[in-house]
């Protein structure tokens, strides 16, 4: 598919755009010119990341899971016990060697699964992959999100009970803006642009 090209009018709001984010950097590092330098290139590497795949790791519980319950006061990256989960998946991210190690198996992992789906098709009944997958097995490079994200699922058997009730009122304003998040009532395929 080839690329669209701005309009005039979109072009307009596309400047107007980066002013604004040129102004925020520029406030942002005051007098330092290496910090502005270094937020300038931190926008641009996510900017590109964001042009291909990302590898994201997601921690999945239920509601009636006490791993993500908030029975006391949120104590950051460790209370919840969710919290403590997500930031070992930081801290795990947070070394280079570790990056290239997760993209370069889940690289991998895409290219076996497309090989498996073509040999298990060719016995029946033929099944599609995820886009996102043949998008990975044929990547070059995959970015990987530095932030784990938490899934919240309702139970199957149990839609919108009691544990869905209470987690809603009492846990889930407890974690959100907190971490990345996503609350399904239903589960379905995560895709989640909010993870960094």
């Amino acid at each position: 598919m080839p690329n669209r090209n701005l309009d005039p009018e979109e072009l307009k709001h596309a400047n107007a755009l980066l002013s604004e984010i040129r102004e925020r950097l520029i406030a942002l590092a005051g007098d330092d010119p290496l910090l502005l330098f270094a937020y300038r290139r931190k926008v641009v590497k996510e900017l590109g990341y964001d042009e291909r795949s990302k590898v994201v790791f997601w921690e999945v519980k239920t509601v009636n899971d006490s791993r993500i319950r908030c029975r006391a006061e949120l104590e950051e990256d460790k209370f919840p016990h969710v919290l403590k989960q997500l930031y070992n998946y930081r801290v795990f991210l947070e070394q280079d060697r570790h990056v290239e190690q997760v993209e370069s198996a889940y690289r991998n992992a895409a290219k076996l699964l497309v090989k498996l789906r073509a040999l298990a098709d060719e016995i029946g009944p033929t099944l599609a992959l995820g886009p996102s997958m043949i998008a990975a097995r044929q990547a070059k490079k995959l970015a990987v999100a530095p932030l784990a994200a938490l899934a919240v699922v309702d139970l199957q058997a149990d839609p919108k009970g009691p544990a869905w009730i209470s987690w809603k009122a009492s846990h889930e304003g407890k974690l959100l803006g907190k971490i990345p998040m996503r609350v399904l009532e239903i589960p379905e395929p995560l895709v989640f642009a909010g993870a960094q």
